[in-house]
């Protein structure tokens, strides 16, 4: 059974929560041997019932829709864990995030805004590019344009480069 993203009602106290899906995980770590992600070796969250342990549900934010609260968790740590556990993404450092309009990608632009990094953002959409800049990005680039690596490197802090850059796509 697959699904690793997942809000609900807990069976046991009525409660509205959301499901955290890196199941026995050290604080921030990102995966080691008995680690691992619900729905890839148990089932997941496509079922009508998900046990999980204790750790891994939390409280569903007033605020968030079900749809909303489902994904927070997977995007929100997967994203978390690339930029400040991995890359180590420190506030006035700079990001480029390829690909913008993804899930993670959207997070990035997101997260590294709030902790007050310099984000720019490629994408093959005006439209997305846009968005990005409407969540706090401060521009971006067309990666269909063949120089569109000197285009992006051309707005990074002092025509440098960027401190980081998180390719959620593979490309």
């Amino acid at each position: 059974m697959p699904g690793a993203d997942g809000a609900g009602i807990r069976a046991d106290d009525g409660s509205e929560v959301l499901v955290l899906p890196s199941l026995w995980w050290a604080l921030m770590s990102g995966p080691r041997a008995r680690e691992e992600i619900l729905g890839d070796h148990r089932p997941g969250t496509y079922a009508e019932y998900v046990r999980v342990p204790d750790e891994c549900v939390v409280p569903k934010p007033a605020g968030l829709s079900w749809a909303q609260a489902a994904a927070l968790p997977l995007v929100g740590l997967t994203t978390y864990r690339a930029l400040f556990t991995r890359a180590r993404l420190e506030p006035g450092q700079s990001l480029l995030v390829l690909g913008a309009g993804g899930d993670v990608a959207t997070m990035a632009v997101i997260l590294a805004s709030a902790i007050g990094a310099s984000v720019h953002v490629t994408s093959s959409s005006t439209a997305k590019i846009d968005a990005g800049v409407g969540l706090g990005a401060a521009g971006g680039v067309s990666y269909r344009d063949a120089d569109w690596p000197a285009a992006a490197r051309a707005l990074s802090p002092g025509k440098a480069g960027f401190d980081v850059v998180l390719d959620s796509v593979g490309s």
